[in-house]
């Protein structure tokens, strides 16, 4: 809800503000998301396992080519009504783009784990509505700047927080200390390539390196047994 409320919010002003005001949100989002994504990184307790992740997930998701995958669907999703819609207007990649950044921005972070899980396992909401507070404020900028198709990412949010809410009880175990810490860490490193990709420094496909944030956990949590068969 508070990603359609302020989604709306910054799609409404989106439409009566100049280019720089435009080119200023862009500015802002990149250096929230690249500050963010330091933050996350600087609680990585084992580099070595965040390093393993995003190798495999290289091999998984350029393998498999999943952005460009998802790019597709959600471009024929975008224009399912609209079959007389020119070339320019399907090819155009903005609003998907968009889609796809506050998608990441909103789900990568413990808030957004631990939240989901402290109300699955019933001690409260409390984390959990703190960050609905931040991503209303930062959906104002994303909308500012990518328009309104950034009121699309509300039904993917909804889903993957509600499967976390609901699957709390199986997670919880394999979420400890280390693999949260290790999880904060790649989601950071993820982070920081989405900022390089909105400030336009470098193209980064992070999406096909989100399979990382399922390997860190494995990883983390399947170290004794690998120490183990070492020793």
């Amino acid at each position: 809800m508070a990603v359609l409320v302020g989604g709306g919010l910054g799609a409404l002003l989106a439409r009566k503000l100049p280019d720089r005001i435009h080119r200023g949100a862009f500015l802002a989002i990149g250096l929230f998301t690249l500050f963010l994504g330091v933050s996350l990184s600087l609680e990585m307790k084992r580099p070595l396992v965040a390093l393993v992740s995003l190798i495999a997930s290289a091999l998984l998701g350029f393998g498999l080519n999943l952005e460009e995958r998802l790019r597709a669907w959600l471009s024929r999703a975008r224009n399912a009504g609209n079959p007389s819609a020119d070339a320019a207007a399907i090819s155009e990649q903005r609003p998907i783009q968009g889609v796809l950044n506050a998608f990441l921005l909103f789900c990568v972070g413990s808030m957004t784990i631990l939240g989901c899980l402290q109300e699955g396992l019933g001690k409260g909401s409390d984390l959990l509505l703190a960050k609905s507070l931040l991503d209303g404020i930062s959906s104002v900028a994303l909308a500012a700047a990518y328009g309104s198709s950034i009121l699309f990412v509300a039904v993917p949010l909804f889903l993957f927080q509600s499967s976390l809410t609901l699957g709390a009880g199986w997670l919880s175990p394999y979420l400890g200390e280390a693999a949260l810490a290790d999880l904060n860490g790649v989601g950071g490193l993820l982070l920081i390539g989405l900022a390089l990709d909105i400030l336009e420094v470098r193209r980064v496909q992070v999406l096909n390196l989100l399979p990382a944030l399922v390997f860190a956990p494995i990883l983390t949590n399947s170290l004794p047994w690998l120490q183990s068969l070492i020793h």
